[in-house]
């Protein structure tokens, strides 16, 4: 497996298809282009050489500050090709293991584990520290309509909440969503 250290021009960068956040805060993106500007980039972002440019691996948020800080260059680890599902699994990692994914953005990214890669909820929670039933609620949130979806995901209605809206299998969903407007209105 070889690794080169390498400045490289942002334009030349492809965001990562895999890439499990679906939500990029404008003020933590703002506050990043600030840190960067006054320090730099700090950590390498991951890629790997893709046609005439690169495809990213991890460090999306970090890329997008970059180019908000106004940065023409970013430094990179340049890896290996890397199949698909371990890209989406090291972009994954690095979320998880910056707590920044929603449980609905979790949800999906360990669907996607399953149904694109072959996984089970067992093995996704084995790669990942996880028990079964973690893997499996998460997954289960993507029955909720999508509103109620969205206000789990911006943390209007807690997780655990929108599990136990998810077990009245009677209710329509748009009775779902109106219940999840009014916790999340308080």
């Amino acid at each position: 497996m070889t690794h080169q250290l390498l400045e490289v021009a942002i334009n030349t960068i492809q965001a990562n298809s895999f890439q499990p956040r679906d939500l990029f805060e404008v003020a933590d993106l703002q506050s990043l282009a600030d840190s960067i500007r006054e320090h730099g980039v700090r950590q390498p972002l991951e890629v790997t050489r893709e046609n005439d440019g690169y495809q990213l691996i991890t460090g999306e948020r970090r890329l997008r500050a970059a180019a908000l800080a106004g940065l023409k260059i970013v430094p990179c680890i340049i890896k290996d090709p890397v199949a698909d599902g371990e890209r989406f699994e090291l972009a994954l990692i690095e979320n998880l293991l910056r707590s920044n994914l929603t449980p609905v953005e979790e949800g999906r990214a360990f669907e996607r584990l399953a149904v694109e890669f072959g996984l089970s909820n067992e093995d996704i929670g084995k790669k990942f520290g996880l028990d079964r039933s973690t893997v499996a609620n998460k997954r289960r949130l993507l029955g909720l309509p999508a509103i109620t979806q969205n206000l789990v995901g911006t943390g209007g209605v807690p997780e655990h909440v929108a599990r136990q809206l998810l077990t009245v299998a009677k209710i329509a969903p748009k009775e779902i969503d109106l219940l999840a407007k009014n916790i999340a209105a308080g």
